[in-house]
């Protein structure tokens, strides 16, 4: 045996690592002699393994992985991404539909094949002056690229390039218009007759039954009828614009004075009028086609609406007193009045509405309001001349007042001025500076 001492030495002097006190080794070594350390054998290491999902659905939703773990998983997604992505893609079409059907109501209210016949009708042009059968002027109208002339026996329509659309004899003693976008109708007033047009002229003939007090038509080609007579006081027929009978309403006691139709031809607006011991009293109702209760009443006191107007978002009625907006979805209800004077004429174009109030007893002082189609004021001026007529389109106003034509924008600012020949009965819009004058027997070409 070797004669050395061998001392066992706790090392203590080496610094630590962050191993566990497991893994802390005892060195021997001779006084004489360097430190040896011994080899360590490494452990093997352990193989990690990926944990893959295949459905996250088999899992708890408590169980979440760690942020260290989630670079591991593999997440495929399974059947609620799957009801997601299908109800987005259900959602989308329904979306898609909701737009291509207000697309066709809006753009091509009485369907493809009419409006695309009443399109190619007005292509071409025709010449100025127009001369015309008949005297007295009973009404005229435009709608779009149509224009209107009533007289005490011919219907007529015209383009704005002065091409005869049609020309009908109606023979009636008491001749009344109603125009849309898609349709017009003419009715005899007492009578029993109403006759339906287009674009391309006659397209059919109602008899209702009974006599006439009132017919309107809708943009969408719809029409109503309201005829006295029988055993109610007032019946009121709704026609689809096939011309079918689709909606019947009967008053008991009141007459129905006035009407009009939504846009899309599915609610019926109606005055009725109702005189008892010298007092009169006028009511408002909306009527839906599934029930004859009124989804909608409002009492007019010591006021009678002498018309009714719709426009795309609501309708109007027109008293002496002033003008009422309400809206087809919520009926309500905006108001408008001028003090001290009554409402003289009314024109509409594209759903807006202009108003023209005046004093009885002076014709010369007279207040101007352009509405939008929501019934909300878009402009308002005074003009102190008579007004002969007055019409509007593209954001400008013409006046008629006796040799002198006037044209204004929306806040009453005269933009132009020029003389015109005296005798203009009514006119139409030819363009921004010409404007078609109807006189007592024909039409002429006006250049602003």
């Amino acid at each position: 045996m070797n004669d050395y001492k061998r001392k066992k030495v706790r090392r203590s002097s080496v610094k630590r690592s962050n191993k566990s006190k497991s893994e802390e080794s005892n060195i021997y070594f001779d006084e004489d002699e360097e430190v040896v350390k011994p080899k360590r054998i490494k452990k093997p290491k352990k193989e990690k393994v990926k944990p893959q999902i295949e459905n996250t659905a088999e899992y708890d939703d408590d169980i979440k992985p760690t942020s260290s773990r989630r670079k591991n998983f593999k997440v495929i997604k399974g059947e609620k991404g799957s009801k997601f992505k299908s109800f987005l893609r259900i959602l989308t079409a329904l979306v898609i539909i909701a737009v291509i059907v207000f697309s066709f109501s809006y753009f091509l209210p009485g369907g493809i094949i009419e409006t695309v016949s009443g399109f190619f009708a007005t292509l071409g042009s025709g010449e100025y002056p127009i001369e015309y059968d008949g005297s007295l002027i009973a009404d005229s109208q435009t709608i779009g690229s149509c224009n209107y002339l009533l007289n005490d026996t011919t219907l007529s329509a015209y383009t704005g390039s002065g091409k005869e659309l049609f020309k009908y004899q109606h023979g009636f003693t008491k001749p009344v218009l109603s125009v849309s976008q898609t349709r017009a109708i003419l009715f005899n007033e007492g009578g029993d007759t109403a006759l339906i047009f287009n674009k391309s002229g006659l397209m059919k003939t109602i008899k209702p039954g009974s006599k006439i007090i009132n017919a309107t038509v809708g943009r969408n080609g719809a029409f109503a009828i309201s005829c006295v007579g029988g055993e109610y006081t007032s019946t009121v027929y709704v026609y689809s614009k096939k011309a079918k009978k689709v909606y019947t309403w009967n008053s008991a006691k009141d007459i129905v004075n006035s009407l009009c139709l939504s846009p899309n031809g599915k609610k019926l607006a109606v005055s009725t009028l109702n005189v008892s011991n010298a007092e009169a009293t006028d009511k408002l109702l909306v009527l839906e086609y599934n029930s004859a209760d009124p989804v909608f009443t409002k009492d007019f006191k010591d006021e009678i609406i002498l018309s009714m107007r719709s426009t795309f978002f609501g309708f109007s009625t027109i008293s002496e007193s002033g003008y009422n907006y309400f809206s087809w979805r919520n009926y309500k209800a905006k108001e408008l009045a001028v003090k001290n004077k009554n409402l003289s004429l009314l024109r509409t174009n594209g759903g807006e509405t202009l108003l023209v109030f005046n004093r009885n007893n002076d014709k010369t002082d007279n207040r101007v309001v352009l509405l939008s189609s929501l019934g909300n004021e878009k402009g308002a001026f005074d003009v102190n001349e008579t007004i002969t007529d007055i019409q509007f389109k593209g954001g400008k106003i013409y006046i008629v007042s006796d040799t002198m034509i006037y044209v204004y924008n929306k806040k009453g600012k005269l933009l132009s001025s020029s003389k015109c020949e005296y005798g203009i009965k009514r006119f139409f819009i030819i363009s921004s500076n010409r404007i078609a004058a109807i006189m007592d027997d024909k039409i002429e070409k006006i250049n602003i």
